[in-house]
C-alpha cells in the first residue's frame, strides 16, 4: 500500500554550499504524523495543493514560499520505479520523499519556522506539519 504525506529533507545551509549530500545526511528528516492513502486520491492526484509557509522567528510574519499540485511532482508510481532502480536491496518498507516545488520567492530564503501543508480539496481534508529549526553553536 502507497501513503502520502507532507516532509521535509531539511538542509544544513552552511554545509550545502560544500556538499547537497551531507548537508541533507546531517539533518533530520521532517515527516507529519498523519498520512492518506494514494489509493483515495489517485483519481484526483493533480488537485492536490501542497504548500509551503515560513516565518523567520515566532513574532514575523508568515511567508507563502511554495504551493502547487502534486501533479507537478513525480507521480508515486514513478517515484517507486525510481527506487527500485536505485536501491540495492529491494525487501522492506521504504519512504520516498518526492522533490519540491519552484519558489514563489525570487530568493532563497533562510527561515526558523516551516510549515508544511497538503490539502485535498475534493475530499475537503488536509495535513499540517509544523517544525522549528534549532541552530546548534559551533563549538569548534
Amino acid at each position: 500500500e502507497l501513503y502520502v504525506t507532507v516532509a521535509s529533507d531539511h538542509t544544513d545551509r552552511e554545509t550545502e554550499k560544500d556538499s547537497v549530500s551531507k548537508a541533507k545526511q546531517i539533518c533530520s528528516k521532517i515527516v507529519a504524523k498523519d498520512c492518506w492513502k494514494v489509493a483515495d486520491i489517485r483519481d484526483h492526484w493533480d488537485k492536490i495543493i501542497i504548500s509551503l509557509k515560513i516565518k523567520a522567528n515566532d513574532n514575523s510574519p508568515e511567508i507563502l514560499y511554495q504551493e502547487g499540485y502534486l501533479g507537478n511532482i513525480l507521480t508515486p508510481e514513478k517515484l517507486e520505479e525510481i527506487c527500485g532502480q536505485d536501491s540495492p536491496n529491494k525487501k522492506g518498507n521504504i519512504s520516498i520523499l518526492s522533490g519540491t516545488l519552484p519558489l514563489i520567492s525570487d530568493e532563497t530564503l533562510f527561515a526558523k519556522i516551516y510549515q508544511l501543508t497538503i490539502f485535498d480539496p475534493v475530499l475537503n481534508r488536509k495535513i499540517r506539519h509544523t517544525y522549528k529549526v534549532i541552530t546548534l553553536p559551533d563549538r569548534s
